[in-house]
């Protein structure tokens, strides 16, 4: 089966092989601005309850764009892992790139936090919605990730009860850390991952660290921005993870 090049979120039922499905807003502009769609153009609807299902499209308007669905597909599948962030509350832009990388990674919930170190700035959730929900579309994930944008750090440790709780910690008052060059990880074993702003984290923050016994970690790399480690911590968690 050829590889579905444009897939769009919708976001209600997809039961049936010719159900009508009007789009809206957005996606019209989308659509027939950015692609040009005619009638008898091929795209993808999915979200997470309904699965993903071919769609052709029938009519194109100013207004609406209309579909109908064709088939299920029963090949898509979604692999997801046991990895939840915590990112700093940082420049908008880069939280922005931030959650954008996660979602295409793979992870299920991202928490973002101002620590004691971060900058006062305000995330406009508007804004951060349609950018995850483009990645979700670029990346082939059918789920789209939770966003929770008021917790304190410690909120998001507390709300991750059964997860291991894992450091970016390239420079730390306490020793170097594990070294995840050298490291693997059980495959669905949960798992939180927490990377500081660009001033670092607090004393106050460490000793929490020491606290719920985090696990300290780095790589053979300099010190990396915050934007940059996220990718990179992920990566290596994910790439060394092993069926323990």
């Amino acid at each position: 089966m050829t590889m579905r090049k444009y897939r769009l979120w919708f976001d209600g039922p997809l039961y049936e092989k010719g159900q009508v499905i009007a789009l809206e807003g957005n996606e019209v502009i989308y659509l027939s601005s950015v692609l040009r769609a005619k009638p008898g153009m091929e795209i993808a609807l999915f979200n997470e309850k309904s699965g993903e299902w071919r769609a052709v499209i029938k009519s194109v308007s100013r207004v609406c764009v209309c579909c109908e669905l064709m088939e299920r597909y029963s090949s898509r599948i979604s692999v997801y892992h046991g990895l939840d962030v915590v990112i700093p509350l940082i420049r908008p832009q880069l939280v922005e790139d931030m959650v954008a990388m996660a979602t295409q990674c793979g992870v299920q919930k991202i928490f973002i936090v101002r620590m004691d170190r971060s900058q006062n700035y305000t995330i406009r959730l508007d804004r951060l919605s349609k950018i995850i929900r483009e990645s979700v579309e670029q990346c082939g994930r059918l789920r789209i990730p939770t966003v929770v944008t008021e917790a304190n750090l410690r909120d998001a440790v507390l709300e991750s009860p059964n997860s291991k709780v894992i450091v970016g910690a390239e420079k730390n008052p306490v020793g170097i850390g594990r070294n995840l060059t050298n490291h693997s990880y059980p495959l669905n074993q949960k798992s939180l991952l927490i990377v500081g702003p660009e001033g670092g984290f607090s004393q106050e923050e460490w000793a929490f660290f020491h606290e719920t016994n985090a696990e300290l970690v780095h790589v053979n790399t300099p010190i990396m921005r915050a934007e940059t480690a996220l990718p990179v911590l992920i990566g290596y968690i994910l790439g060394r993870s092993t069926a323990h």
